[in-house]
């Protein structure tokens, strides 16, 4: 617009100049002055009414006004003349190029096209005598004022050009410096974003909207172990962990209305292996705000979860020591007392029985009353176990013939007449190696084991008891951390529904029970387990307790 109006007024200008030029011609050098006078009025009036339009900036108007009318003067000029003669093509030459200057190229064609056919008209006017004789008497003064006002107008039109071609010229040479500054810049920059990229321990994946991987940094070449062919052009939810692949994507739908800020993911590695990466998003974004590139930063914090969750199973044995602590301090307060008061419940009905003939009928009373003494004994020296802190009597076992002694036991016939709808099964191994350990404990502990079993069987069902040697090459992680060497396995399954996942959290703390079944007592089972065996809960229906030769 601005260069448009520079134009048009340069143009007005010349304008302006040939009409005074040509009223003093008029004045001084024609005899006939209507004529002249006309002309110079018109010009007047284009002059005028192209700068009113200009002031209005309705610059292409007052363009179209200018030419337009500077044009039927100068065909009111050769038609007054007598035709065209070579300065009235000069005028027509140069009011050819400002129309190209104010209009652009259709304007010329259709200014020169024009002239063309005016000259084609005038030319068959005169063949046929029908063109009028010249108005103005041609004198020597008038066809120098002719001349003068023919070399103002070529003159300042191409003033007009070549004014137009240098601000061309050093728009043109502005912009190339202004580009050429513009890219040395953005070289810089994009040196500077290389060695800010190469130099960050994290990694940086860029992709498109699809989710397509476009660029990624070395850091995740060296992390990852992928080429970096093997990784653009992929789709980047490929390499994340089939766990967490619904989580990026709808997290990737949320990024594009909000920050969301750091997010835990799974990647998987060239070798397979899993590592937990913090990652941070943001989305670019046009001018118009329109999204096309997705950034993502991300750190490598497997060690910072791992290291975390270790210091949280840390505390959750301090907890647990902790409680089983008081709980034998507890323990050996009940079991002192205890002591004092069966010490004359399991003593004196020996005595009793020493004197007392074979047919008494108080024998029998007093044989219940010297077994359950003993039993109770037997719950004294388990309180003692858990207040002193090791198993008491340990001796060299083999597992197979502690099941088989089970398995003919008064205990395990009262529980088959129980459960009629229950098939047991055992499978036993003839090589199993011998452990160290308390008999009474861990026929406590496959009682309990079994009748849980049996328990969690909702109509017909199986449980099977079966014993095997296991080597292990590396170390189990469970409840307990089991080193590598060789193992016994005593394995109790079912068809049951197993343990919830609610009740496989707690199934160690002390006193914790859902029923009042005897063949429950978590609180004695999980003290011996953490001394002398590994207790490994099965998710599911499978409970394994693993003793070590």
């Amino acid at each position: 617009m601005v260069r448009a109006r520079n134009i048009l007024n340069r143009v007005i200008l010349i304008f302006s100049i040939l009409t005074g030029v040509g009223f003093i011609a008029t004045a001084f050098l024609y005899e006939r002055k209507i004529g002249s006078l006309l002309i110079i009025l018109g010009l007047l009036i284009t002059i005028i009414i192209a700068k009113v339009l200009a002031k209005r900036d309705e610059i292409k108007k007052a363009s179209i006004f200018v030419i337009s009318g500077v044009w039927l003067i100068f065909a009111f000029i050769v038609l007054m003349g007598g035709g065209l003669s070579n300065i009235n093509v000069v005028f027509f030459v140069s009011l050819t190029i400002v129309s190209g200057l104010l209009l652009g190229e259709r304007a010329t064609l259709v200014v020169a096209g024009s002239g063309i056919t005016m000259g084609l008209v005038m030319a068959v006017m005169d063949i046929f005598g029908y063109l009028p004789t010249s108005y103005f008497m041609s004198t020597p003064f008038g066809n120098w004022s002719e001349l003068v006002f023919a070399l103002v107008l070529t003159a300042s039109t191409l003033n007009v050009a070549l004014r137009e071609r240098n601000d061309a010229i050093n728009t043109a040479s502005e912009q190339l410096s202004d580009r050429i500054e513009a890219e040395n810049a953005l070289r810089e920059s994009e040196k500077l974003y290389d060695r800010l990229i190469a130099t960050i321990p994290d990694l940086v994946v860029r992709t498109n909207i699809d989710g397509e991987i476009r660029f990624v940094n070395d850091m995740t070449i060296q992390v990852g172990g992928y080429k970096r062919s093997e990784l653009i052009g992929k789709q980047m939810i490929s390499f994340i962990a089939p766990e967490d692949q619904e989580k990026a994507y709808r997290n990737t739908l949320l990024m594009m209305e909000k920050p969301l800020g750091p997010q835990q993911y799974r990647l998987v590695m060239k070798d397979g292996s899993k590592r937990v990466f913090e990652a941070n998003g943001d989305v670019l974004r046009t001018e118009n705000g329109v999204p096309y590139n997705i950034v993502n930063v991300l750190r490598d914090i497997t060690d910072r979860v791992k290291m975390e969750k270790e210091r949280e199973e840390l505390q959750e044995k301090l907890h647990r020591a902790q409680k089983m602590e008081a709980m034998g301090l507890l323990a050996g307060g009940v079991a002192h007392d205890l002591n004092n008061i069966l010490s004359g419940i399991v003593s004196y009905p020996e005595l009793i029985l020493m004197d007392l003939p074979q047919d008494s009928p108080l024998r029998r009373p007093i044989q219940i009353m010297r077994e359950s003494g003993m039993r109770a004994a037997d719950v004294v020296a388990d309180l003692l176990t858990i207040a002193r802190g090791v198993t008491m009597g340990k001796e060299i076992l083999n597992l197979d013939k502690i099941v088989s002694e089970y398995l003919d036991s008064a205990e395990f016939r009262e529980l088959k007449k129980i459960h009629t709808h229950i098939d047991f099964r055992a499978e036993m191994a003839s090589d199993l190696f011998n452990i160290k350990g308390s008999s009474v404990h861990i026929r406590k502990v496959l009682m309990n084991l079994v009748g849980n079993a049996a328990e969690a069987i909702e109509g017909i069902g199986t449980v099977l008891i079966s014993t095997k040697n296991r080597y292990l090459d590396e170390p189990l992680r469970g409840y307990e951390n089991i080193r590598r060497g060789e193992y016994t396995v005593l394995s109790v399954s079912d068809d049951g529904s197993g343990i919830s996942p609610q009740d496989l959290e707690r199934i160690f703390e002390p006193f914790y029970t859902k029923k009042a079944a005897p063949f429950l007592n978590l609180c004695l089972k999980s003290w011996i387990e953490l001394h002398y065996m590994v207790w490994l809960p099965g998710r599911g229906q499978r409970r394994e307790p693993v003793g070590r030769p």
